[in-house]
């Protein structure tokens, strides 16, 4: 007996289909598929060894087959169960390593922030470059640690297909086996043993460590080309400032040497003013004296004239009784 299936590119008969073949397709698939020499196939005359044959071979690899799918699934069923189990007692492990996840990305992004702010302060295109360069090697380097996490957990043939489609990082496979380090003692002085033993066909792929310690050194060597473009614009900028400070400063006293020499051209005007206004205030002062002195003397003139006028009326009035007295006197006599 024998059954039907199909499985990751393999398909078994089942009885039905192999009783209606030819005897020249029986033979042909055993030969090809089941490994079975002329001479065996010879010894077979009846067609029904033949499907016998078949059937049985048949139902070996379905076997085969549905074994592959057992352990699969039990493989599956044991890491879902692991992992589960891991997310319950670790949680709390998990939350810290998300939380320090958190805290790494912040302080990447506050880093970079601040040399982003730093080169538009100082304005380098050189270590603008640099950055810009250290921006690529940093997601180079992202890209190489998620692939190799994810390359632990990934079956071989789904990394070989995520390979040709470039969604893993190429890494170089250098391995270093270790039992070609410790040949001599595994052989045991034995020269038709398997050099290595058991640990021959195990090896260790440096290729990822080679590619992260590249990245870091050129990550560093980056880094100080960085800072010297930065301090080189950091001095252009000091030299700049002081020259413009500098030329201020000239600037400032030359308007501060103006400005003294026109005060001293306003002042010496106001003092020149000055004294024409005191020339011309003493000038109306005098001429106001003098005025008022002529306008006295007239006052006083004529206030001596009248006296002088009243002194005479007064005088012959006085006079002119006498000459009265005087007169009627010399007719007395």
């Amino acid at each position: 007996s024998s059954s039907s299936s199909s499985s990751r590119g393999k398909t078994t008969l089942s009885i039905v289909e192999i009783s209606n073949m030819r005897v020249r397709d029986i033979k042909r698939r055993l030969a090809r598929e089941h490994g079975y020499g002329a001479d065996e196939l010879a010894k077979m005359i009846d067609k029904k060894e033949l499907i016998n044959a078949l059937s049985y071979e048949e139902h070996r690899v379905f076997q085969k087959e549905m074994d592959k799918r057992k352990r699969a699934a039990l493989k599956k069923s044991i890491m879902v169960a692991l992992v589960c189990v891991i997310l319950v007692m670790f949680r709390p492990l998990i939350h810290h390593a998300w939380e320090v996840l958190l805290v790494n990305m912040q302080v990447y992004t506050d880093k970079k922030r601040y040399e982003w702010s730093r080169i538009r302060e100082y304005r380098s295109l050189r270590a603008a470059w640099g950055f810009l360069i250290m921006l690529c090697i940093n997601g180079l380097q992202l890209w190489l640690t998620v692939s190799v996490l994810i390359s632990w957990i990934l079956p071989t043939d789904i990394k070989n297909r995520w390979l040709d489609h470039c969604y893993l990082f190429p890494v170089p496979y250098i391995p270093i086996r270790p039992a070609a380090l410790i040949a001599t003692a595994t052989n045991g002085g034995n020269p038709g043993a398997v050099p290595g033993g058991p640990l021959a066909q195990y090896g260790i792929n440096i290729g990822p460590m080679l590619i992260s310690w590249l990245f870091q050194y050129v990550t560093g060597k980056v880094e100080l080309y960085m800072g010297r473009a930065l301090s080189e614009a950091h001095r252009y900028q000091r030299k700049h400032e002081k020259r413009a400070s500098k030329a201020s400063s000239k600037r400032q006293t030359r308007r501060r040497t103006n400005k003294g020499s026109d005060a001293d051209v306003t002042k010496h005007d106001n003092e020149t003013n000055d004294d024409h206004d005191d020339k011309t205030k003493t000038v109306s002062k005098t001429t106001t004296k003098s005025t008022d002195t002529t306008q006295k003397g007239e006052r006083l003139n004529v206030e001596t004239a009248n006296a002088s006028s009243k002194e005479n009326n007064n005088s012959s009035t006085e006079t002119a009784p006498l000459d009265h007295v005087y007169g009627a006197m010399d007719e007395l006599d």
